[in-house]
């Protein structure tokens, strides 16, 4: 549901850009362990985020945890356009 995609999303948020950082290691085990939420329930959350482009994500191997990025599209398009 929407809250839950609403709620993933502003949790790899504060792992990211509210500590400061760019990205972040997470599996779905971890984010699972974090929101209280089935990984079914946060990997349905995920793929319809990263369609959305609301969230991007980096695979270094099978093994590895993806590293997310939280994006917020809306603040491409604010930016003052120069007057002539």
């Amino acid at each position: 549901t929407a809250t839950i995609r609403l709620l993933l999303y502003f949790h790899l948020w504060w792992l990211t850009s509210g500590q400061g950082k760019t990205s972040v290691a997470a599996s779905l085990q971890s984010l699972a362990n974090d929101t209280g939420l089935s990984k079914r329930t946060l990997q349905n959350a995920r793929n319809v985020l990263l369609k959305r482009k609301l969230i991007a994500t980096d695979r270094g191997g099978l093994t590895e945890a993806p590293e997310y990025r939280a994006l917020s599209p809306w603040l491409r398009d604010a930016q003052p356009t120069a007057k002539p």
